[in-house]
């Protein structure tokens, strides 16, 4: 069975081959998922109508898994699924590229041979990728309230320490909002987005909590990444001990240095930044981070500075003496990039205030946050737990 792929219009007419500058024929594998480069020409206005598209002009049984667009703003893939639920529709893009993972029940051997114009961003039609593992993995945790928006944090076995990157919730089709790795009661996680996907084999971890900073139920899951795989539910994660989200309280920048204060119990943080937006507001990162250090607090307090040319956000993690990740992140804060100091960042609502008023705060406000910045320069200056990443 060939199965050749052309735009298609609104009004069901296809293209004509001469709009054809590649051809690929592979064997769909029986009983797995595969994945494949599909080429756009014209036509399909959803991924909904893609994927209806795709299932009904196929002559065997096959089951559109998920379609995933790449984001050239956030650096990361938008996922479509319908399972368990329907979510992320987003508009087709004429010739453009989307992976597409359809599987084939057992017995149902399928030769395709894909068609079409400029697929990837080099023009050429991409080859398909061997059987992978399904980019979406999702299930749901006991004890969990509903309607209640839940984090988390997910990153690939590092043995022990802290691990070089993270997702958090907000990775999850970032470009459609915050919180998408928590909808309708099910926690979606999209292997994908790391910045290189795991190895077969690879133990993921993932550890939930709740939103808010303060004390939280967690809930902690791992499992091991099967490139061959053909099931990503993992079914219904058990409740596991209590802890506690810190609260990132500030982040204000002075020229190309941020200084970043945060509340906790005392105990050991992991510090993590992330550098790419989600979108082209800027105004939230794609939910991606990597360590740049940690640091231990004695109270209830702790701050660091980091010095960078690039807007940054940042959240901080909970952490063991040796830097395992054992609590929920904070909510993230991010700056702008490097201009003066941002009122919005000190706290300061100036349309809400008396003119008089307001020059009385910000001038008592920029007193305090020097005599701030210069008590963290010299607490820098006594101690060595306190990371600097330079960018």
């Amino acid at each position: 069975y060939y199965y050749a792929i052309r735009g298609v219009n609104s009004a069901g007419a296809s293209s004509e081959l001469s709009n054809v500058i590649a051809k690929l024929s592979y064997t769909l594998q029986e009983g797995l998922i595969n994945q494949v480069s599909w080429p756009i020409n014209a036509g399909f206005t959803s991924s909904v109508d893609l994927q209806n598209h795709i299932e009904a002009n196929s002559s065997a049984s096959v089951t559109v898994r998920f379609i995933e667009q790449y984001d050239e703003i956030a650096q990361s893939y938008r996922l479509f699924s319908m399972n368990p639920f329907q979510f992320g529709t987003f508009a087709v893009t004429d010739a453009n590229s989307y992976l597409v993972a359809v599987q084939v029940p057992d017995g149902n051997s399928v030769v395709w041979t894909m068609v079409g114009s400029g697929a990837g961003s080099n023009g050429t039609l991409l080859a398909p990728e061997a059987v992978t593992s399904p980019a979406l993995y999702y299930g749901q945790l006991a004890g969990a309230t509903t309607g209640t928006p839940y984090s988390y944090i997910a990153w690939t076995d590092t043995g022990s320490g802290a691990p070089a990157e993270i997702l958090t919730e907000d990775g999850f089709n970032t470009s459609d909002g915050t919180d998408q790795g928590y909808q309708n009661d099910y926690w979606l996680v999209n292997l994908n987005n790391f910045s290189s996907a795991p190895t077969d084999g690879a133990t993921i971890n993932i550890l939930f909590g709740e939103t808010d900073s303060g004390s939280s139920s967690l809930w902690s899951h791992t499992f091991t990444f099967q490139q061959a795989s053909d099931d990503s539910n993992q079914g219904t994660v058990a409740a596991g001990l209590g802890g506690a989200c810190p609260g990132l309280a500030s982040v204000g920048r002075v020229d190309t240095t941020n200084y970043i204060s945060y509340s906790g119990s005392a105990g050991t943080y992991l510090l993590y930044r992330s550098q790419q937006a989600s979108d082209g507001t800027a105004s939230r990162s794609n939910g991606r981070y990597q360590y740049i250090g940690s640091q231990t607090i004695s109270g209830s307090s702790g701050s660091f500075t980091d010095i960078t040319l690039d807007q940054s956000w940042y959240i901080i993690v909970p952490a063991d003496g040796s830097n395992n990740i054992n609590g929920c992140h904070s909510i993230e804060r991010g700056t702008a990039a490097p201009t003066a100091i941002q009122l919005d960042q000190l706290g300061i609502n100036s349309s809400t205030m008396a003119p008089a008023a307001f020059l009385g705060l910000l001038a008592t406000t920029l007193l305090t946050l020097g005599l701030v910045v210069r008590q963290m320069l010299w607490s820098r200056r006594q101690t060595t737990t306190t990371t600097r990443s330079s960018g």
